[in-house]
Order: C-alpha cells, then sequence, then structure tokens
C-alpha cells in the first residue's frame, strides 16, 4: 500500500448547527472520491470536565486518510475548493502534521495558486 497522510477538515459555518450539517454533507461526498482512504467525523477521547458524555464530537471536523501523492492531494484539495464555492459561503479548513490551507472566498484561480503552494510547502518539508 502507498504511504499515506492524515488530514483534518474542518468546516465553518454560520453556527455550530450549520457547520455539523455541512460537514456531514461533505463527509458523504468526499466517501466517493477514489483515492480517499477514509474519513470520518472526528471524535474525541474524552469530554469536557463536568461533562456527562463520555465521547466529545468535535462539530463539523471530518478527519480523512489519503494517499501522500501531489496529484492526489492535489485533487482533494480542488474539490474541497469546489464543494465551498458551491455552498457560496463559510470556510473549509484543511490541515495535516505539518501545514494548513484555509479555503474561504478565492476565486478560482487564487484558489488554484493557493493549493499549489500548500502542496509544494508539504511535498518539499524543511529540515
Amino acid at each position: 500500500m502507498s504511504k499515506t497522510i492524515v488530514a483534518r477538515i474542518t468546516v465553518v459555518a454560520e453556527d455550530e448547527t450549520a457547520s455539523d450539517a455541512a460537514a456531514q454533507k461533505l463527509l458523504h461526498e468526499l466517501r466517493e472520491l477514489d483515492d480517499v482512504v477514509s474519513v470520518t467525523q472526528d471524535r474525541s477521547p474524552g469530554a469536557p470536565e463536568g461533562s456527562r458524555g463520555g465521547e466529545l464530537i468535535a462539530v463539523g471536523t471530518l478527519i480523512m486518510s489519503l494517499a501522500a501523492q501531489p496529484e492526489v492531494i492535489t485533487t482533494v484539495l480542488s474539490y474541497l475548493a469546489d464543494w465551498r464555492r458551491r455552498r457560496g459561503r463559510g470556510q473549509v479548513e484543511f490541515r495535516t502534521r505539518n501545514a494548513e490551507l484555509i479555503l474561504t472566498n478565492a476565486s478560482d484561480a487564487q484558489a488554484d495558486k493557493l493549493i499549489e503552494a500548500f502542496i509544494e510547502e508539504v511535498s518539499n518539508p524543511e529540515p
């Protein structure tokens, strides 16, 4: 199996309910992409002190594993940029261990440049 990376994707909308609903829609769409190994809702291992639940859900946040190849990451990021544009509002944050990309209302050309710079950063990390 090829090397994979893990990324955290956060959908930021008007409020927590809207963020969670948007993230659920995105979750189902991302599961259809060929190069996505897995994508799940982020579930933190514990709850804040004083709460009753044993499992805390990070609202609007997904965890994704995907092939660690520049062309695969580019495809996923382009999809996320297009998805955000189709929604017409909010932002999508894509974070790996060493880098992050926040997509807001960038034009197609701007998003392409941001994605290209992100791919360069993750493909050629500084020592």
